[in-house]
């Protein structure tokens, strides 16, 4: 009697937060399908002026089926195996990550499928990537189940490759075939495509225009897998092992997206619209009121960027770091370069001014 009223004091209040999320409830798995070019909502300064258009995350989404079978493959070999067999959850790699964090006393690894990646991905502000919690890869969990619910398995690897980031701004496959290869998605090769599906694990150490080493290292191994999985047979893996890395030249890329005045407080406004209105921030007709100051934004940037070029000048004492070269931007994910950051606060209402 009191082992059963106990294990339904455990599993009631478990089953309560699995169905709803938490408090926040869980996310809605088809909005999903508002991450496509279309709608975007007009930005306007704290004057009425229009300042930019928010489109979404991705600039093109190509659909899975024109693709080459061997682009979809190469990201299962290596980011999921069991990909068409499991539910959203691998039990079998989460059995094995447990195991690891249980011997480091946190989240160590974490198991995720494409599925729960793609969870994490169009839900950011739900599930942090930085927030590695155990709290975190539950509700990750119930997303990813959500999602398994609501789309087949060819709509989810749809939908993960068109909103996957490759790192210096590609996000989306197309996104990321024309910048790095200069050709559409549909004509990626098999070394081409193992190269885009090994850079997801950490983008800038892969980049194959800065780490070359690194990036036909975990080109290979992706190819190696592939091979493992089935997908390709052994000679078809040796070619593709042979095959030279050759990328577009960074100052020949095409740009993935139109460059937008203040980027990160654009980036944090979206995300909270995203939040709080869902796929409808991405209706005909939305308009937003912003806080931002066009006049003080221009103004902070030509401080920043003065007094940066002061300190690699050595004007304001010895400086031995590199000094900014048009050719070679900063890194998304870390930069050579000397960094710095302006945020300007209305004093009276705490609005965010520049």
């Amino acid at each position: 009697m009191w082992l059963l009223l106990g294990l339904l004091l455990v599993a009631v209040p478990l089953g309560a937060v699995w169905y709803t999320c938490g408090l926040r409830g869980c996310p809605d798995p088809s909005s999903l399908l508002a991450y496509e070019p279309g709608g975007a909502p007009e930005v306007l300064d704290r004057d009425g002026e229009s300042v930019a258009r928010l489109v979404p995350v991705q600039r093109e989404v190509v659909p899975l089926d024109s693709l080459p079978p061997h682009v979809g493959e190469a990201f299962i070999a290596v980011e999921d195996r069991r990909f068409r067999s499991h539910w959203g959850i691998d039990l079998r790699r989460v059995a094995g990550a447990l195991v690891a964090n249980v011997r480091e006393g946190g989240v160590a690894e974490g198991g995720s499928t494409i599925t729960m990646q793609l969870a994490r991905n169009a839900f950011p502000e739900r599930l942090p990537a930085s927030q590695r919690t155990l709290w975190r890869k539950f509700l990750e969990t119930r997303v990813a189940w959500g999602i398994e619910r609501t789309f087949d398995k060819d709509e989810i690897l749809g939908l993960y490759l068109n909103q996957i980031y490759f790192g210096n701004g590609a996000t989306g496959i197309a996104a990321a075939a024309r910048h790095y290869f200069g050709v559409p998605a549909s004509e990626l090769t098999v070394p081409q495509a193992a190269l885009l599906a090994g850079m997801v694990k950490a983008p800038a150490h892969y980049d194959p225009r800065e780490e070359p080493e690194a990036a036909k290292e975990r080109r290979d191994l992706v190819l190696r897998v592939m091979g493992q999985a089935g997908f390709l047979g052994p000679d078809e893996v040796r070619a593709a092992q042979e095959a030279e890395i050759e990328v577009v030249p960074a100052e020949r890329a095409v740009d993935v997206g139109e460059a937008l005045p203040a980027p990160w407080y654009l980036e944090l406004l979206r995300r909270q619209l995203a939040d709080a209105l869902g796929s409808d921030v991405y209706g005909d007709g939305v308009r937003v009121h912003s806080t931002l100051d066009a006049g003080l934004q221009a103004a902070a940037e030509e401080a920043l960027e003065t007094q940066l070029r002061r300190i690699e000048a050595g004007e304001l004492g010895p400086y031995d770091g590199a000094a900014y070269d048009p050719d070679r931007p900063p890194d998304s994910a870390g930069s050579r370069y000397i960094q710095g950051a302006v945020v300007v606060l209305d004093a009276r209402s705490g609005a965010v001014r520049a």
